[in-house]
């Protein structure tokens, strides 16, 4: 999926020559830098492919949420089912497949602030610890797909139905125009502040 907010036909042509060729995002920016130009100069705004993903598995299903949200999953389903889950991902955000897929520096960084949290409040090391490992378990199924409550049915887990249908997702990809720029537009924003000269009231 390249993430491109251009027209419909010249993102269409980007993926298309994406998938044909699985061309890196800087492949693509080079094999489409005259075409930008030129909408640049048509609409009057600034625009780049910034990323591109690729997914393979046995069945693929895409959901695109707007212009701004696109999901592709993969799996072993059938393709409404597939196509529900994709629906999913792009509300509820997961950031693994699986609880055990969530690497372990992410669960130990996340281990020592609840520990930390935890004994901010008064409680002694060893309970703080005990606490923290229900903490743990559902911290892991939070960021994970199969561990989330299903937007459809939030009495189950996106697993519990999955497992339910004998299916399984290998795999998933959501992209959002504009993601990650805002970030980065606020750490540009604390480096200027703290550049910016104390103003000197008692100057005329």
């Amino acid at each position: 999926i390249p993430c491109v907010p251009w027209q419909s036909q010249t993102s269409g042509q980007v993926a298309d020559a994406a998938i044909a060729e699985e061309l890196t995002s800087e492949e693509l920016q080079a094999k489409f830098e005259e075409t930008r130009i030129a909408l640049v100069a048509k609409i009057g705004e600034n625009m780049n492919i910034r990323r591109v993903e690729y997914v393979k598995g046995g069945s693929l299903a895409s959901y695109r949420h707007g212009e701004r949200i696109g999901v592709v999953v993969a799996g072993e389903a059938d393709e409404e089912t597939l196509k529900h889950v994709a629906m999913h991902v792009a509300a509820s955000r997961p950031e693994f497949v699986n609880p055990e897929d969530v690497p372990a520096e992410v669960v130990e960084r996340e281990r020592k602030l609840q520990i930390e949290i935890a004994m901010n409040e008064g409680k002694p090391a060893e309970i703080a610890e005990k606490m923290v490992a229900g903490r743990m378990k559902k911290f892991t199924g939070e960021v994970s797909l199969t561990g989330q409550a299903f937007i459809m049915e939030p009495k189950q887990t996106v697993g519990q139905i999955l497992k339910a249908k004998n299916a399984s997702v290998s795999s998933f990809i959501r992209l959002e125009v504009g993601e990650g720029i805002e970030e980065k537009r606020k750490s540009t924003d604390c480096v200027a502040a703290r550049l910016r000269l104390p103003r000197h009231t008692g100057d005329r």
